[in-house]
């Protein structure tokens, strides 16, 4: 008897970290409500490093130790919140799988390289789904049906 096959749509992504796989990361490029909450966190993460670039120019100008002590909890705000949400989508332990016990001062750099990684599978998804509904002279794949 022949199998049933069932496609959801996810896709495996092996993640490595200095050249050994550490982990995969499984998800469906065409799932909104993921696709939010990364984009979700990559606002979060832009607003962050805003918010340093400001508490380090204070520094600078006047060697302003609340504003250290401010860009130190600025940094452990953004890779708990980073921790959290990649958790969230792609399922309890992804962080501790992917970095371990590295130094948590160097994690937004690397949590910026994971949504760097992850977010072209997104837009491809959102592109071939657009590109169905375009006429064939804009790339999409088929003409729409007009109404009469």
């Amino acid at each position: 008897m022949d199998a049933i096959k069932i496609q959801t749509g996810r896709v495996r992504i092996p993640v490595e970290v200095d050249g050994e796989v550490v982990t995969e990361l499984v998800f469906n490029p065409e799932d909104v409500a993921v696709y939010e909450r990364l984009a979700g966190l990559c606002q979060f993460l832009v607003a962050k490093g805003e918010e340093l670039n400001r508490l380090e120019a204070v520094q600078a100008a006047g060697s302003d130790f609340e504003a250290a002590l401010a860009q130190i909890a600025a940094v452990r705000e953004g890779v708990e919140r980073s921790y959290a949400e990649i958790d969230r989508i792609f399922g309890t332990g992804t962080i501790a799988k992917i970095f371990g016990d590295r130094d948590r001062e160097l994690l937004p750099a690397l949590v910026s390289q994971l949504l760097e990684g992850v977010m072209p599978h997104f837009a491809r998804a959102r592109t071939e789904k657009v590109s169905q509904y375009l006429p064939p002279t804009s790339g999409g794949k088929k003409r729409r049906r007009v109404m009469k």
